[in-house]
């Protein structure tokens, strides 16, 4: 904690003389990574230009599709094997992140509460009543809880081609590793 109050002080005399911000945003950037391990799943990224969930509803006014790296916090991960993770969004809403093509997974577990960069195109879609029971199954819910659930949901989601969790150590071969989706059962994807 104290390095990363050093190199923020730092920082602030480096630009104060002159120094670009970008230069400053990778220094202390580099000082979070150390401070805070990154893991990084499907395709590595620079996290730079990364946008708050206000931002990102205010970037999809429009209704199209489009790239964006977004910041912000974990709120769960399937269980069964990672293949989704649901992030905090305004409003306390929930946005579901899948990856492209399945080609890799998040964390199972320990994952919640953590800050992530996710970079991937964002869409607007209604999941139906069938997706989000199976989403509340892969969250290990109750069954009353699933049984709740009797409303498709229409909002924004990412399809991700790389994530980010701060904070997070992933064994060697996590993260790395196509999604067998033939062995878990109940996904129409």
């Amino acid at each position: 904690m104290k390095n990363i109050i050093v190199v923020m002080i730092s920082a602030v005399l480096l630009f104060s003389c002159g120094e670009t911000s970008e230069k400053i945003t990778a220094e202390v950037t580099e000082a979070v990574k150390v401070e805070n391990k990154v893991s990084f799943y499907g395709s590595k990224f620079d996290p730079k230009g990364a946008i708050s969930p206000a931002e990102l509803l205010v970037k999809m006014e429009d209704g199209v599709e489009k790239e964006v790296i977004l910041k912000t916090t974990i709120n769960g991960t399937c269980a069964k094997k990672g293949c989704w993770m649901s992030v905090d969004m305004p409003n306390n809403t929930d946005m579901m992140i899948s990856m492209i093509d399945y080609s890799f997974f998040v964390p199972k577990s320990d994952a919640e509460g953590l800050e992530t960069y996710i970079k991937g195109r964002v869409i607007q879609d209604t999941v139906s009543v069938a997706e989000l029971q199976h989403y509340a199954e892969d969250a290990n819910k109750s069954k009353e809880e699933i049984e709740a659930i009797t409303e498709p949901e229409y909002g924004l989601s990412i399809v991700a081609s790389g994530i980010a969790i701060v904070g997070y150590e992933a064994a060697p071969e996590e993260g790395h590793e196509g999604h067998d989706h033939d062995s878990h059962e109940g996904h129409s994807h």
